[in-house]
């Protein structure tokens, strides 16, 4: 081949890369705009989990008020009418003044009943509810916490799903490029037609990856809506985060946190303050119970008195033989006492394990950065020399190939790389029980 032929296929190639077109991409602008605080916002306001943990806590505090309403006198009213014996009525469950053994067939009163004294009783209840309202206040922060963990986490895989189709349209663009570069290589009878069908199958390799990234995105779209618990868009605009390599936190500070705040631990720790009340009401149905009735009405006599339209008494109720059953729900209350504290040494060894794997996470993770971006910058370095002497005929087409390749996997390990380090920053401050910070 003469100079001058050379020339001009190097001015083709030249003039090919000017003018080759850039791939469409869709409008980021058409598309809506989601950051993470909002996409956390949302989750914390929307999840069926925070919903049902935060409509719990509202029964639990309805229960504190139930049993709080036993240190109150209870009044009811009540009225009948009936014909035949006196003693028939009592089916009806009536209470005071009406239910008095006479044959009258018109009676209406009022009735009012204290709880005088009970050993315990109420107030040992009172508490226990107390406790358990707290232990769902925990329940409810720790189920905030780990719907905020799992938004994190489906942001940052989102946006690498994201990254890694920018990286697959910037491989294909490149093949395709390289595709031309042999065809016009062999036409100018530069190569052979097996550099051809070489670049032809890397691009179909290209374009089949870039494929399988595009559905990674969209599946990794829907795992976002579901971490928010919502039914959203189909593809969002994400907030590309800054991401800074921060010192690594102390991990005895951490495990010690970890104790102290982890919003789960804190709920169990509630519990058994519930089930100790719980343990001592239990104990205390072995005592007896002191109440009082008064009641006032009106029943059809043929003389009135006070003496017969109101009445007042004081009860007490003395616990002497249950069949064991008294005996048996303490032992029951003991039990479960006893399953809670050992549930909380369970959880308590669980979470120093998390903290203690998320901590060794994040160390792999901040290596791995600085390891891909210098590999990426080598590999984007060897990727240019070798597009440039496959270009001037210093070297085979397989070498740039190669070179191709391992500039792409570099690119997308990087980019992994990157959101793995955001995640397990963000793993480590759930398992310490840190607020997240972005």
């Amino acid at each position: 081949m003469t100079r001058r032929r050379r020339d001009m296929v190097m001015t083709a190639l030249l003039l090919l890369v000017l003018c080759l077109p850039t791939i469409a991409q869709t409008s980021s602008h058409s598309l809506p705009r989601l950051t993470l605080d909002e996409a956390i916002r949302t989750a914390l306001r929307e999840h069926p989990d925070v919903r049902q943990a935060r409509a719990a806590l509202e029964a639990a505090r309805a229960r504190t008020a139930q049993a709080r309403a036993d240190y109150f006198p209870h009044i009811d009213v009540s009225g009948f009418g009936k014909q035949g014996l006196s003693g028939a009525s009592g089916a009806l469950g009536l209470s005071g003044l009406v239910t008095s053994p006479l044959f009258r067939d018109l009676g209406a009163s009022a009735a009012l009943f204290q709880n005088i004294y009970d050993f315990g009783r109420t107030a040992h209840q009172v508490k226990a509810s107390r406790w358990a309202a707290i232990s769902l206040e925990h329940a409810l922060e720790a189920q905030r916490a780990w719907v905020t963990l799992n938004v994190e986490r489906a942001y940052y895989r989102a946006l690498q799903a994201q990254r890694l189709v920018e990286v697959g349209r910037k491989v294909l663009q490149e093949r395709r490029l390289t595709a031309r570069q042999a065809a016009a290589f062999h036409r100018a009878e530069l190569t052979s037609k097996v550099d051809v069908t070489l670049a032809e199958a890397n691009v179909a390799q290209a374009e089949l990856d870039l494929m399988r990234a595009e559905e990674q995105l969209a599946t990794a779209f829907a795992e976002l809506n579901h971490a928010m618990g919502i039914i959203g868009q189909p593809t969002y605009q994400l907030e590309e985060p800054e991401i800074v390599i921060e010192p690594l936190p102390d991990l005895a500070t951490l495990l010690d946190e970890a104790e102290r705040r982890r919003p789960d631990l804190l709920a169990l720790k509630a519990q058994i303050r519930v089930d100790e009340q719980i343990v001592a009401r239990a104990r205390s149905e072995r005592r007896p119970r002191f109440v009082g009735l008064w009641s006032g009405g009106w029943v059809r006599f043929s003389t009135y008195s006070i003496g017969r339209l109101m009445l007042g008494a004081l009860g007490v109720y003395v616990p002497m033989f249950t069949g064991g059953q008294v005996k048996n729900r303490i032992k029951e209350a003991q039990a479960r006492l006893e399953q809670t504290r050992a549930a909380y040494e369970k959880l308590a060894q669980d979470v120093r394990l998390q903290v203690q794997r998320a901590y060794r996470a994040l160390m792999t993770a901040r290596k791995s950065i600085s390891v891909n971006e210098r590999l990426v910058e080598r590999a984007r370095e060897a990727r240019r020399l070798a597009q440039l002497r496959y270009r001037a005929q210093l070297s085979s087409f397989v070498e740039l190939l190669s070179a191709e390749a391992e500039a792409a996997r570099a690119e997308a390990a990087y980019a992994e790389s990157r959101y793995a380090y955001k995640i397990a920053q963000a793993l480590l401050r759930y398992a310490a029980g840190r607020a997240p910070r972005r």
